[in-house]
């Protein structure tokens, strides 16, 4: 992740594993979810706890407006 105008690697994209429960018995799963490692200190972050609604609500209403124009293309 870069931001703009800045060659300098800010933070990355990985994956990370964790285990859940679910289905009708209960059985626990392996699965990934993206995390961001930023490169400045190492912190890492979900994505759902790092964009939320009140942190980048311009950014998601920009986001929602894209994808609905696409829709509204191919619809």
């Amino acid at each position: 992740v870069y931001y703009e105008g800045n060659n300098t690697v800010q933070a990355s994209v990985e994956l990370e594993a964790y285990e859940r429960q679910g289905g009708w018995n209960d059985i626990k799963y392996n699965d990934y979810r993206p995390i961001l490692v930023f490169a400045a200190d190492g912190s890492q972050y979900q994505f759902e706890n790092y964009f939320s609604e009140s942190s980048f609500s311009d950014l998601i209403d920009a986001f929602e407006e894209l994808v609905n124009s696409f829709y509204n293309l191919v619809d």
